[in-house]
């Protein structure tokens, strides 16, 4: 029997190097859950987020994804099974619609600001007022606080935003003249039929 394999499987096949190494774990944190409330009374959770908001003061000043990678990584070191390698970890944040975007909204400003603004259980965030939220996040920018992944997927994001401003433009089309189909020749007529028969 025949398959069509991938690219990358191969390059694996024929430098003969196993499909299953992977040197990195994708962490995903929801953003939702460091904006929970939680009872005194409520179990205390072993999680990234909850470890984040009850940091020790030594750690005050980082972000949660700073403490993800200078301290939280660290003291849940990752080995491999099979080969017994460290393994990295990628931190992905999910929820609360964070979604790069141009201009920049509330839930993308609460978002960012919730994994790359230093907060805790004492300290909390305050994301009341939208407008000030947003302007909290447009200084980060602007000073270059927030890593530059930010700054690039912000930049991919006004972009984008320009590109569908052009494909709208595009889409509404350009008025043409009346074609004289007699000066056609035989296939442009054909053609031209077709095209208008379609549009």
């Amino acid at each position: 029997s025949k398959r069509l394999i991938s690219i990358q499987e191969a390059v694996h096949e024929v430098d003969r190097q196993s499909l299953t190494l992977c040197s990195e774990v994708i962490n995903y944190v929801s953003l939702q859950s460091c904006l929970k409330l939680r009872k005194s009374s409520d179990p205390r959770p072993r999680d990234l987020v909850y470890t984040y908001a009850n940091r020790p003061e030594v750690y005050i000043a980082l972000s949660l994804e700073q403490f993800f990678y200078q301290v939280w990584c660290k003291e849940n070191f990752l080995r491999d099974k099979d080969s017994d390698r460290p393994m990295k970890r990628i931190l992905i944040a999910r929820g609360l619609n964070c979604r790069p975007r141009h201009p920049i909204d509330f839930d993308y400003a609460r978002g960012m600001l919730v994994l790359h603004k230093p907060w805790s259980v004492n300290q909390p965030l305050n994301t009341r007022n939208k407008d000030k939220t947003i302007e909290t996040f447009k200084k980060m920018l602007d000073n270059r606080t927030v890593p530059t992944s930010v700054q690039t997927e912000y930049m991919r994001a006004v972009r984008y935003s320009q590109e569908k401003r052009i494909e709208v433009v595009a889409k509404q089309g350009v008025l043409q003249g009346e074609v004289d189909i007699d000066e056609l020749d035989q296939d442009d007529a054909d053609q031209h039929l077709a095209w208008r028969a379609a549009s």
